[in-house]
């Protein structure tokens, strides 16, 4: 024998089905957001990048790949505080996502947060061992560590003659 619902339960289902709904819609928003401010990036478009990842952002808040690409696109606007804290949101997001710590990296040196961008390399390499990119910037930076010591050392030679 077939059980009726009550009046209660239904309402409940429906409110389910379409709160799923939604959030199928705004995954779907998010997806499409993705896919156009790739194409607008690619065109080296990436003012019109960063606003299709923004709206997207706005959809789907847990979809990592957004504030990463978003981040991309503002390192090529040379706009690096805001491509570092979109790289640390999806970091947070999902931990293990290599492109956002390279990524986060290379603003931080623009920054000046050497030290901070070694361990995100160093980070890169916990997740992904042999990642070249990661290997030929720490090298970098340990060239630049060096530089700088030898510029101490050779101001507080001459600052003592």
């Amino acid at each position: 024998m077939d059980k009726e619902e009550s009046p209660a339960e239904s309402n409940k289902s429906d409110s389910e089905d379409a709160a799923v709904d939604q959030e199928k819609a705004l995954a779907e928003k998010a997806k499409v957001k993705t896919l156009q401010g790739n194409a607008y990036f690619k065109e080296g478009k990436y003012e019109a990048a960063v606003e299709c990842y923004s709206q997207g952002m706005e959809a789907d808040s847990m979809n990592v790949l957004l504030p990463a690409n978003r981040a991309m696109a503002f390192l090529k606007l040379e706009k690096y505080k805001e491509a570092e804290e979109d790289c640390t949101k999806a970091i947070f997001l999902d931990g293990t996502y290599s492109k956002a710590f390279a990524r986060r990296a290379t603003a931080r040196v623009a920054l000046g947060k050497l030290q901070e961008a070694k361990q995100d390399f160093q980070e890169v390499l916990e997740v992904e061992p042999g990642n070249k990119q990661a290997l030929n910037e720490l090298q970098k930076l340990q060239i630049v560590r060096l530089i700088a010591q030898l510029l101490i050392q050779v101001n507080v030679i001459q600052i003592n003659r």
